[in-house]
């Protein structure tokens, strides 16, 4: 699973650096029904997965876990 995680973040940052500032201008559709530039869809996923990364970690303290994958020093910057 770790290693099928590493190749998508690996093929997405591959296609990122292949953008052109053109491309990061297109219009894209969101789910909620509007168009986005594709620079800013690229912030929204970030957004995402970074509050549900959040969300896990709480998750995983909740029930117990004592290394929930939270770096060392977060939080404390």
């Amino acid at each position: 699973m770790q290693r099928d995680v590493a190749a998508a973040f690996h093929r997405l940052a591959t296609l990122i650096d292949g953008m052109r500032e053109g491309d990061l201008a297109r219009p894209l559709p969101t789910p909620w029904g509007t168009q986005i530039p594709a620079l800013e869809m690229l912030w929204f996923v970030n957004s995402i997965t970074g509050y549900w990364q959040g969300q896990l970690n709480y998750i995983q303290t909740a029930y117990g876990d004592t290394d929930p994958n939270t770096p060392p020093g977060w939080g404390q910057e």
